[in-house]
Order: C-alpha cells, then structure tokens, then sequence
C-alpha cells in the first residue's frame, strides 16, 4: 500500500533521476511488540514471522531505490517463527542494504536512501499518517529541505489500483508503475532467500 502513497512516488522520482547521485546504502527497518501468543503472526503453520509481516516492506523498499538483487543474506532470532530478523541485500547496480524486521521490539518504520550526493530520510516510512501531513527530508551536502504531502489514505489507493488491474484483465498494458508485477515476484524471491540463510541449523 505504500508504494502508492505520493510520498513514495516522490520518493522514487528522486532516486531515479539521479537527485542524490548513485545509491550507496539503503537502510530500512519496520517492526512491533507481538505480546499475545496466538496472534496469526506467530504461527509457523500459517508462514507467520517477521520477515514475512513486516520485512517485506523494507525489503521491497530497498528493492525498489536500490534495484535487483544479486546476493542476499540474514541472521534471525527465532520462537517457531523469526521475531527479529537482520539482513543485507547486494544489488547489481553496486549498493548495499541493510533490512530489519521484529515482532520483538518498540514500534518503527523507517527509510533512508544514502546516494553519493545526499540522503533522503523517511520517517513513518510505511505507515504515514491519514489524518495529517507526512513528511521527507533531502539533504544534498548542507543544504536539507524538508517535503511535506497532503494525507491520503494509502489502503484506499491500493484498492483502486488493484480495481484497475482487475478490469484491464492485467496484462502488460495494464501492469501498474506504482507497483509492477514483476516486483512483487522478485520481492518474493528476495524474502525466500533471506530466510533460507537465516534458518537455524537442523539437529
């Protein structure tokens, strides 16, 4: 759903055409306290764990800034499912990401995209607020600006681009830009791997 907020698109754009130079490192992280032991979250049954929850987002963050990934490695805490889960994503164009997910932790969600001319920091990266501004911080060496956007209910811009896909029969011509298909595909791949090396060893 964020992908669709216009801060995210903003976001992008920047990155894209080169606002902060090349990205170097990317560091994201989202997470929260599961207290109750039968929430779905925690259900190894039903691929509950955090990297499944929340890591996504900061994974297809990472992803959609950085570009494909060539490598990707974690390390987890885990009861049945990883509460916490640290990764790092080597991506073809050259950057490095750090990704960061728990079930075990104070509320967060945060982004920012490190380029060799700037830095865009994200704060409520994931989650921004629908009933007040939202902002996003562009530093280019000393000068910072701080952008603001109006507050949209982002679930509700999902919806209608996936409204859209329904009745364009999703082909190519109607695969949305805010969030193609084949992203989601290699997101997925991306998230197999890091929980395959995070896996504790079996016996």
């Amino acid at each position: 759903m964020y992908r669709f907020h216009p801060r995210t698109l903003r976001l992008a754009e920047i990155v894209a055409a080169g606002e902060i130079g090349t990205p170097v490192l990317v560091r994201a992280s989202f997470g929260f306290a599961v207290s109750d032991p039968a929430n779905v979250r925690l259900s190894a049954e039903l691929a509950g764990g955090a990297l499944m929850d929340v890591g996504c987002y900061p994974v297809n963050a990472a992803r959609m800034v950085a570009g494909p990934v060539r490598a990707a490695s974690a390390t987890a805490r885990w009861q049945d499912v990883d509460v916490t889960l640290a990764g790092v994503l080597d991506h073809a164009g050259g950057a490095l990401s750090l990704v960061s997910c728990s079930l075990a932790s104070g509320r967060h969600n945060e982004l920012e995209v490190v380029g060799s001319d700037g830095v865009i920091a994200v704060p409520d990266a994931f989650t921004p607020p629908r009933d007040r501004p939202s902002t996003m911080v562009v530093t280019r060496g000393t000068d910072t600006e701080e952008q603001t956007f109006a507050p949209v209910d982002q679930y509700t811009l999902e919806a209608e681009g996936f409204a859209a896909l329904v009745t364009g029969g999703h082909d190519a011509a109607t695969d949305l830009p805010q969030m193609p298909l084949v992203e989601s595909l290699d997101n997925a791949a991306t998230i197999e791997t890091l929980l395959a090396t995070a896996r504790p060893p079996v016996g």
